[in-house]
């Protein structure tokens, strides 16, 4: 790559990415939940059903449609008041309710428990329901179809392309993976010149959160938090930079444009061709004369070459567990979806530590779980699975989680508000070290039926 396209390239990614967070001057939160629906009779999810459902959902909370899929059918509807949408991710097998930014988290809980009563009680009627999991409990019944338009068409091929890539990595064979795991993401504003400190205070934060939200259990692979492994072991992760942790954390927006040069590139849109490619570092990309991309058209996929372009960028993503987007905030994304029960505790938890970056370092740097010589992103994927090694100090852990808490509850007390409220499911999940999905797997074991447990973190209080 030239100079003058290397510097052309990180200015882009700096007014993209850096730059909206010189415009922050208070902190506002965005809201997403990834619903996997379920279909109680152990069959596939009713798409049919599911086109119904959106229909009558726009119908009774004036959302108006928003795109179509290629064979017709309403695949987002948004309220143009209040920003919120109602779609889907990858399949229709998984529902997303994007909230618009809020001050409050009071105002997001009551819109959403609104939206949350009227699918479940339609879906219910017909033996499916919502279940707050961070994977698809009855995913091996669902038909694993993408989306019908241009970008899932992509995103579905793109995955399923690994096999072409195993002597490079260990895939796991879940191409589909997408279309039964669920998140749920909070953003957050970022003020100027926080981004670097929150990004490392985070990512040191990381272990921890999988002891409390850890629900995306994988009983073949002894995880109680798969959604890590699955997008790390597949084509989204062929290039470590775009998934997971940052390990080590750049030090400086500098570092941070830099370590973005090295992530990947893998799709671009030209007119109404999506195409997809082999992933690519960007300053590999953008060194190149020529790519060879793929493209869907008349029924099958079709080979060209296409030249790279600067505006190739808006469709640059990586998937970190701490992203800065386009708005000026950070997106937490490395939460499992939560009993719907405790929809709200990952974002009340965010939203109380964003502003206690000192309070936090110091408690982490105190904990004994950090004098094992192991990073965070290694102590995150121990803590993960089923079973945990003898050296860890249980009864540390649960100490350091309780003041964690705690601090997350004092920022919220100062707020005002009454949100400190939605934290307090987790100090019963810090004091037994039991996340959502080692209570499944242990209620499981125990005998209770699979559609009883579907049920209860299907429950909205």
């Amino acid at each position: 790559m030239s100079q003058i396209i290397y510097r052309e390239v990180k200015e882009r990614l700096y007014d993209r990415y850096i730059a909206p967070i010189g415009n922050k001057k208070s902190v506002y939160a965005g809201i997403e939940l990834e619903l996997p629906i379920v279909n109680l009779r152990r069959e596939a999810a009713d798409f049919t059903l599911v086109h119904d459902l959106t229909f009558r959902f726009g119908q009774s909370f004036n959302f108006v449609i928003d795109k179509f899929d290629d064979e017709g059918n309403p695949l987002a509807l948004i309220d143009y008041v209040t920003g919120d949408i109602f779609t889907f991710d990858c399949s229709y097998n998984t529902l997303e309710l994007s909230l618009g930014i809020t001050e409050n988290l009071w105002e997001a809980e009551k819109r959403i428990r609104s939206y949350l009563e009227f699918i479940q009680t339609f879906l219910q009627k017909h033996d499916h329901t919502l279940v707050g999991m961070g994977t698809n409990p009855y995913r091996e019944y669902n038909k694993q179809i993408p989306i019908p338009n241009g970008r899932y068409r992509m995103l579905f091929h793109h995955l399923s392309s690994y096999q072409k890539y195993c002597a490079y990595k260990r895939f796991l064979p879940y191409p589909a993976f997408g279309m039964f795991i669920a998140a749920s993401q909070t953003q957050l504003d970022i003020l100027p010149g926080r981004l670097i400190r929150t990004l490392k205070t985070f990512n040191a934060l990381e272990p921890y959160k999988s002891v409390l939200f850890a629900n995306s259990p994988m009983k073949n692979e002894g995880l109680l938090l798969s959604r890590d492994r699955l997008w790390g072991d597949s084509m989204q992760g062929f290039n470590s930079r775009n998934v997971g942790m940052h390990d080590p954390v750049p030090k400086s927006e500098d570092e941070l444009l830099s370590y973005w040069m090295g992530s990947s590139l893998y799709c671009t849109q030209r007119g109404d061709k999506y195409y997809n490619f082999a992933p690519t570092p960007l300053r590999e990309y953008y060194a190149k004369p020529k790519i060879t991309a793929e493209y869907f058209k008349d029924g099958c996929y079709h080979t060209e070459e296409i030249e790279p372009s600067i505006d190739d960028l808006e469709y640059f993503r990586t998937f970190k567990f701490q992203d800065p987007t386009f708005r000026g905030t950070i997106e937490f994304r490395s939460v499992c979806t939560q009993p719907l029960r405790e929809r709200m505790t990952s974002s009340a938890f965010h939203l109380g530590l964003i502003d206690c970056l000192d309070e936090l370092d110091e408690v982490l740097s105190k904990d004994p779980l950090y004098k094992h010589g192991m990073s965070a992103a290694s102590l995150r994927e121990l803590l993960n699975k089923e079973h945990w090694p003898d050296f860890i100090d249980r009864e540390a852990l649960s100490k350091t989680l309780i003041r964690i808490l705690t601090i997350a509850e004092k920022s919220l007390r100062n707020h005002q508000k009454g949100e400190e409220e939605f934290l307090q499911p987790l100090y019963d999940r810090a004091q037994r070290l039991m996340p959502p999905a080692r209570e499944y797997t242990d209620r499981r074991l125990a005998g209770e039926s699979e559609e009883n447990l579907i049920l209860d973190f299907a429950a909205l209080s």
